[in-house]
């Protein structure tokens, strides 16, 4: 579990040895549900990166990886010829991430598929990688970085540090450190030299900035397992003491690193497993989004005769989406107001309503100055069974007539127990690929993926298939 505030206790035991012997030695991911759970998060990925590759703010993080890096051997999905593999897992990393409606995990406090998977497909492209391979590499990494995760949050990310970029590294580089077969030793240096490599703040969300992280995380994932490979030496100690990670990025170098000794035990991506967005925006407004949602449903509520809309929602999500008047579409996915606002006028929340058409719709835009924001009282600041933070919201409609209220203890799809399905998940694909792909070729692409999930498939022959109906269609 998360810890909370200053209530951590020390211990002797060596973090980064903890995560390179788990990576390098004790995997043993046999369990068909944690196999059948990698497939999905890779399943959502690619929806999230082949809808990515269209994005306006997108254009220039792609453009200046392609001015910047060498050639290589590795795919960039969307642009045509093949680049280095730091550069491909940057690219891809930051364009996964670009629309904010890639897959999230509660311990981890971020996108963990988004930063580890970029690494594994391009070092993996030679074709002497299976895909067996990639899902191992795929599930030490993220495992490793839910349980860091456990460690540090949730004073890490309430700091403002962005903890998909400053813990995303280390899964980044154990990913890497797996396909680049580096033996515990390696690895822990390796793990040691991303210490110095992790950045990224949450001051940065609502900008594309927040993708740029991402992606340089995924990038310097893979240049950290490189530089250990050299024989680049760092100190492997660096999470204990003075000047370590947690004292300089936490504030206290007092950690309990308990949750280490739990690593391919308690596996996360079953218990609380990964959350699958249904919305194209920042996870912190889904359930006021789901809350209106229902309310106009239920009540026929319209929005013209909408006096104000009243959100509570925990105080940590404050701080990065209490944006009254957001100034792009971009920092609109990271607006109660905006998306609020949104879903009352139009009953739902798509990609295009953070394009520039959409954000100066002067309904959407009239009603904002209606909404107001507010911490959710201790009271309602409600935990569902199965999960360690508060994703509630309360939410009140004041119109002409009536007032509304409605109190979601979360957002669909996050309930441990009601997880988003396998069909609700193939839906959510199909609807992300078929602008950017063509309606036509989603079914062929549907199979595609799964003959490669399945090892069919060849990873470079899948990317390849993928990248010539993109380049084809836009």
């Amino acid at each position: 579990m998360p810890s909370s505030g200053n209530a951590r206790q020390g211990s002797s035991q060596n973090p980064l040895e903890a995560l390179a012997r788990f990576a390098a030695i004790d995997l043993r991911p046999e369990r068909k549900s944690v196999m059948h759970a990698t497939a999905r998060a890779i399943i959502d990925f690619f929806g999230m990166l082949i809808s990515g590759t269209v994005s306006e703010e997108a254009i220039p993080i792609r453009n200046y990886a392609r001015s910047t890096w060498q050639p290589g051997e590795s795919t960039a999905l969307g642009l045509s010829g093949h680049f280095g593999a730091e550069c491909a897992a940057f690219i891809n990393g930051a364009t996964a991430h670009i629309l904010d409606w890639d897959d999230c995990l509660e311990p981890f406090g971020g996108h963990p598929t988004a930063v580890v998977l970029p690494v594994l497909i391009a070092l993996s492209e030679s074709g002497s990688v299976s895909t067996r391979e990639i899902f191992e590499g795929y599930i030490a990494a993220v495992e490793a970085a839910a349980a860091l995760g456990r460690c540090l949050n949730w004073t890490h990310y309430e700091r403002g540090w962005h903890p998909t970029a400053t813990l995303g590294i280390f899964g980044a580089t154990i990913a890497a450190a797996r396909l680049l077969k580096l033996n515990f030793e390696m690895t822990t240096r390796a793990l040691a030299i991303a210490a110095s490599l992790a950045s990224g703040i949450k001051g940065n969300f609502g900008t594309a900035m927040k993708s740029v992280q991402v992606g340089l995380a995924a990038s310097k994932g893979i240049m950290a397992a490189k530089l250990a490979a050299a024989g680049v030496s760092a100190n492997e100690g660096i999470f204990q003491g003075a000047h370590s990670f947690p004292s300089v990025f936490d504030g206290t170098p007092i950690v309990d690193w308990s949750p280490l000794q739990r690593i391919g035990m308690d596996w996360a991506l079953l218990s609380p497993g990964l959350i699958f967005k249904l919305y194209p925006c920042c996870g912190s407004t889904h359930a006021s989004i789901d809350a209106i949602l229902s309310l106009r449903s239920q009540f026929d509520i319209d929005w013209k005769r909408t006096r104000e809309i009243e959100i509570g929602v925990h105080p940590r999500r404050l701080p990065h989406v209490n944006r009254p008047r957001p100034k792009t579409g971009l920092e609109g996915k990271f607006s109660l107001q905006y998306t609020a606002a949104v879903a009352l006028v139009d009953g739902e929340v798509r990609p295009d309503h953070f394009l520039k058409e959409a954000f100066d719709d002067q309904r959407v835009q009239s009603l904002l100055e209606r909404v107001v924001v507010k911490e959710l009282p201790p009271a309602e600041q409600t935990i569902v069974e199965g999960r360690d933070d508060c994703y509630a919201a309360t939410v009140r409609v004041f119109t002409d007539e009536a007032e509304y209220l409605l109190h979601v203890d979360a957002p669909s799809g996050s309930i441990p127990e009601f997880p988003v399905s396998d069909s609700e998940l193939e839906r959510k694909f199909r609807s992300a690929v078929s602008p950017v792909i063509g309606r036509d070729n989603v079914d062929p692409l549907w199979g595609q993926m799964n003959d490669w999930l399945i090892g069919k498939t060849g990873t470079q022959a899948f990317l390849n298939h993928v990248n010539r109906l993109i380049l084809k269609n836009n």
